[in-house]
This record gives C-alpha cells, structure tokens and sequence, in this order.
C-alpha cells in the first residue's frame, strides 16, 4: 500500500505519533481500543499509509497525555501534514524532545533509496566521528542535556549506512571542510580516518571539491536531496537556525543541477581519497 502522501510533514508526524506511542509502553491494540477504532488503522497512520485529521490526532494526544508544548507542535504537524513544502517549527533550546524538523529527516533518511548531500563547511552529519559531532553541537546555545540527546540521535542515524540494506550516500564536500579545525587537531584527524575508512563501502561515495577563488551558488548553498522508490525526492535545505522540506519539481531539478556542476569541479573518487590521506596528521 501506497502512502495516502509524500510529504515530509506527514512523514515526521507519522514517526512522533509512532514514537509518542512506544513511549507510553502501549501496544497497538490498546490504544487502538482507548479510542474505539481499528488497530489497523492506528497502524496505518503510524507508517504514514493513512493521515489522519488534526481531530483525530487531537484524540490521539490527549488520549496519551502528551504535555502542552508537544500537543501544540504536533497540531501544528497535522493541520500542515499535507503542505508539500514545510518549514518546521522549533523547540525550546533546553527541551529534551527532538524538533519536528530533525525527525522529519529521519524519516527521509530511513526510507529513503540514495541520498545526496553537498557540505561547503562541515563533514556531512551521517559520516561524523562521536568526538567530531559533540564539537559541533556544542558550541550551540543549548542545554547538556539536549546536547546529549543530539549527539545519540546524529550517532544512530548513522546505522542507515551499515544495516542490511543500506542507503546510497553520494556526499559532495569542499576541500576546505578539511582545513576547518572542528575542536582541535586529533578530532580531525580521526575524523578523516573516518571517512576513509567510510569510502572503502560500496554504498558511500566522498567527492571533494577543490577550493577555488571564483564564486558559484554552493559556496552558500549546502543542501540534502532524498530520493526514493515509489515517492516524490524531497530536498532539504539547511540554514543557521533550521532547514525547511521543499518536494516542487523546479526546487529539485535545480538542485539536482547544482549537484551535477559540483561534481564536474569535484576531483574523481581516487583522487578525493588520496586528498584526505594527504590530509591525515
């Protein structure tokens, strides 16, 4: 069965209800007798191959309990669940919930057939060392707490790569990514040892683009493209204070252009392999 829709926003509403759910330690079942419906129903909104109506979601939350905040972002999830773009919402900085914009990208990453990726600043979260991601993380303005929870969730995302059937991972990085100090000199360092040892997968594909004077359009435009199997790709573009989920077909032919001319400025796989061991401390 086909999903009723492809939008990222159902998708991430699907993943909180399903989590919400495994929170309270109810199964199916239960839940599904509490609001007097069909288990698979519940079962179908859960793996987002139904959506259901911001009422019916209502009943859901107050049915499990949920405290205000959460009630008052997930609602906003489901009034919204069929935009095909979204600019999700925030959290507090000290919540301990993840944002609505986080778990819609897990979401993409965990259906998702191949993902493609272009970081002019960063290595790509999916191939971070723990050491090299709580760098990162920290110099937010959060809490330790939301820090850990962060640092666990970029961490497990990264099974994507290594399950059975894993996810093809095209990540396209400038060469200075390489020369940006993220913490100090031995998070570096096994940083790219990490992602040599990354590139010795079939699936994981590490492009670097060499730095160059002239300007083009990715020097500021770091962007996230899933695409799937029998769904619309979705891009995701990320900015200083979140990303937003865009599905229009111009949004990702554009982007999938920009790809394709980073590619052609990229150094080839070998090459990009020998300039991250001449990279190695």
């Amino acid at each position: 069965m086909k999903p009723t829709t492809d939008s990222p926003c159902a998708r991430a509403l699907a993943a909180s209800l399903r989590g919400i759910r495994g929170e309270s330690g109810l199964s199916l079942s239960h839940v599904a007798r509490m609001l007097d419906m069909e288990k698979g129903m519940l079962s179908f909104w859960e793996r987002c191959l139904r959506l259901p109506r911001p009422d019916q979601v209502a009943r859901l939350l107050g049915c499990l309990r949920v405290s205000e905040d959460r009630y008052e972002r997930l609602m906003n999830m489901a009034y919204h669940a069929r935009d095909t773009n979204w600019l999700p919402p925030g959290v507090a900085e000290d919540s301990t919930e993840l944002s609505p914009g986080l778990i819609g990208v897990m979401e993409c990453e965990r259906v998702a057939k191949q993902i493609t990726t272009w970081q002019p600043v960063v290595v790509p979260g999916l191939l971070q060392t723990a050491d090299y991601a709580r760098a990162i993380i920290s110099e937010g303005d959060i809490s330790l707490e939301q820090a850990d929870l962060l640092l666990i969730t970029r961490l497990s995302r990264q099974n994507i790569l290594t399950r059975q059937n894993p996810v093809q991972l095209l990540a396209i990085i400038a060469e200075s990514v390489l020369l940006n100090e993220v913490g100090n000199e031995d998070i570096m360092s096994d940083q790219i040892d990490h992602l040599l040892r990354m590139i010795d997968l079939p699936h994981v594909s590490v492009r670097i683009v060499p730095d160059e004077r002239k300007y083009h359009r990715g020097k500021n435009d770091s962007f996230v493209l899933y695409e799937f199997d029998d769904q619309v790709p979705v891009l995701y573009a990320e900015h200083t204070t979140g990303g937003s989920f865009r599905t229009e077909e111009q949004k990702i032919a554009s982007h999938r252009g920009l790809a394709t001319v980073l590619l052609d400025k990229a150094m080839t796989e070998e090459a990009s392999r020998m300039r991250l061991k001449e990279a190695v401390r």
